[in-house]
């Protein structure tokens, strides 16, 4: 069998409900949340006919070029397999290098529909199984900061 380029893909949302009772003498306890009763999770993977060596984000360097809040993820308007942005917990200072620290979020909208806020160290995948147009792409993505902090925006587009 030939070996096959993919995308592999995993995400996991356990909700926690804090209580405090009397019994308790006023300590905190954290439970699972009743609503659901258990963690949430799905994970995936879709094949990529003829590789995935063009990407915006990496390069196929290994080394992130990271980009800031204010504007567009990337002025690239191509139609994507995927789409990954993290939020690094620094601050930006090039595309090669981080600033200092921070616990400022920032905002991912689509247009005028706000679809994340991420705080630090925090991402999100948008997967495009079928390769099919949608319209996802880095131009349609845009960040805004929460302050006057220049957030760096670690990301990954894979190209169709």
């Amino acid at each position: 069998m030939a070996a096959t380029d993919r995308v592999q893909f995993a995400v996991s949302v356990t909700p926690i409900e804090e209580l405090t009772t009397a019994e308790s003498g006023g300590e905190v306890t954290q439970i699972m949340w009743p609503g659901t009763g258990k963690s949430l999770g799905g994970s995936g993977y879709y094949d990529l006919t003829g590789g995935h060596e063009n990407d915006i984000g990496y390069g196929g360097s290994g080394v992130p070029a990271y980009v800031t809040t204010g504007g567009a993820i990337n002025a690239d308007s191509t139609e994507l397999r995927g789409l990954f942005i993290k939020h690094t917990g620094y601050l930006y200072s090039s595309a090669t290098v981080l600033g200092a620290a921070t616990t400022d979020n920032f905002s991912i909208t689509v247009g005028s529909v706000l679809i994340a806020d991420l705080g630090p160290g925090q991402a999100i995948f948008l997967p495009n199984d079928s390769g099919a147009a949608n319209g996802l792409n880095c131009a349609a993505f845009t960040t805004t900061k929460s302050g006057s902090s220049e957030i760096a925006v670690e990301f990954l587009a894979i190209k169709l």
